[in-house]
Protein backbone atom coordinates (compact mmCIF):
# COMPACT_ATOMS: atom_id res chain seq x y z
CA UNK A 1 0.00 0.00 0.00
CA UNK A 2 1.64 3.39 -0.47
CA UNK A 3 2.31 5.95 2.10
CA UNK A 4 3.20 8.64 0.12
CA UNK A 5 1.93 10.74 -2.78
CA UNK A 6 3.97 12.94 -5.32
CA UNK A 7 2.58 15.95 -7.11
CA UNK A 8 5.21 17.40 -10.12
CA UNK A 9 5.49 21.11 -9.38
CA UNK A 10 8.17 21.91 -12.09
CA UNK A 11 9.79 20.56 -15.15
CA UNK A 12 11.26 22.66 -17.31
CA UNK A 13 14.56 22.40 -19.76
CA UNK A 14 17.08 25.26 -19.29
CA UNK A 15 18.47 26.48 -22.55
CA UNK A 16 21.20 25.26 -22.34
CA UNK A 17 23.64 23.04 -25.25
CA UNK A 18 23.05 19.89 -23.03
CA UNK A 19 20.14 18.42 -22.63
CA UNK A 20 19.37 19.91 -18.92
CA UNK A 21 16.10 19.53 -16.99
CA UNK A 22 15.07 20.83 -13.40
CA UNK A 23 12.32 18.88 -11.76
CA UNK A 24 11.07 19.23 -8.75
CA UNK A 25 7.90 17.97 -7.11
CA UNK A 26 6.09 17.50 -3.51
CA UNK A 27 6.15 14.24 -1.80
CA UNK A 28 3.36 14.50 1.19
CA UNK A 29 2.28 11.29 3.31
CA UNK A 30 -1.46 9.74 2.58
CA UNK A 31 -3.48 8.86 5.61
CA UNK A 32 -1.81 5.28 5.86
CA UNK A 33 1.08 6.84 6.98
CA UNK A 34 0.58 9.72 10.00
CA UNK A 35 4.07 9.96 11.35
CA UNK A 36 5.81 11.24 7.84
CA UNK A 37 5.99 14.62 7.00
CA UNK A 38 6.10 16.08 3.80
CA UNK A 39 8.54 17.87 1.80
CA UNK A 40 10.10 19.25 -1.79
CA UNK A 41 12.48 17.10 -4.24
CA UNK A 42 14.26 19.36 -6.82
CA UNK A 43 16.67 17.93 -9.09
CA UNK A 44 18.36 19.37 -12.28
CA UNK A 45 19.12 16.29 -14.88
CA UNK A 46 22.06 16.60 -17.69
CA UNK A 47 22.37 14.38 -20.20
CA UNK A 48 25.83 14.55 -22.54
CA UNK A 49 26.07 11.66 -24.73
CA UNK A 50 26.18 8.40 -23.14
CA UNK A 51 26.68 10.53 -19.28
CA UNK A 52 23.75 11.51 -17.18
CA UNK A 53 24.52 13.92 -14.50
CA UNK A 54 22.27 14.04 -11.41
CA UNK A 55 22.30 16.94 -9.20
CA UNK A 56 19.86 17.08 -6.05
CA UNK A 57 18.89 19.99 -4.54
CA UNK A 58 17.72 20.50 -0.52
CA UNK A 59 14.53 22.79 -0.66
CA UNK A 60 12.99 22.06 3.01
CA UNK A 61 14.60 24.26 6.07
CA UNK A 62 18.06 25.83 5.45
CA UNK A 63 20.24 25.31 2.65
CA UNK A 64 19.70 26.29 -1.11
CA UNK A 65 16.98 29.05 -1.94
CA UNK A 66 14.74 27.84 -5.10
CA UNK A 67 16.31 30.88 -7.19
CA UNK A 68 19.88 29.69 -7.11
CA UNK A 69 18.63 25.86 -8.65
CA UNK A 70 19.21 27.15 -12.27
CA UNK A 71 22.61 28.62 -11.08
CA UNK A 72 23.97 25.57 -9.94
CA UNK A 73 22.16 23.90 -12.66
CA UNK A 74 24.12 25.84 -15.25
CA UNK A 75 27.32 25.19 -13.64
CA UNK A 76 26.73 21.47 -12.61
CA UNK A 77 26.18 21.10 -16.78
CA UNK A 78 29.17 23.27 -17.51
CA UNK A 79 31.12 20.45 -16.14
CA UNK A 80 30.63 17.77 -18.24
CA UNK A 81 33.03 17.27 -20.71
Amino acid sequence: MPTHARKLTENRTLPLGDATAIVRWYDYPLPSDPGSEPGGFPYAVTRKGNVVSVLAFREMGDGVRPATFEKLARAAAGRLG
